[in-house]
């Protein structure tokens, strides 16, 4: 990316803002779009989210997606046991 690792260090803890040529170059190493990675950060990424996983979804077969469901619905239930207990 042609940027020094200090550099980069200084963008992942938000000490810098890297310019625009520099943020393509990160998007384009990871090999993700810019609303992937930028969605990690903002609040208001769900409707983006809920977009992707409708994507992911559209070439399962029921089963896979009553597969999918029920391990979503257990992930759910195992982090709200784990935010009561942290409370």
């Amino acid at each position: 990316m042609n940027v020094g690792v200090t550099h980069i260090s200084h963008i992942e803890t938000g000490n810098s803002i890297p310019s625009l040529k520099v943020m393509i170059d990160i998007i384009s190493t990871l090999g993700c779009s810019a609303d992937e990675l930028l969605c990690i950060e903002v609040d208001a990424a769900c409707p983006a989210f809920t977009s992707w996983i409708g994507e992911l979804l559209s070439n399962c077969s029921s089963q896979e997606i009553k597969l999918i469901t029920d391990t979503v619905v257990a992930m759910k239930a195992s982090l709200c046991r784990l935010y009561t207990e942290n409370e």
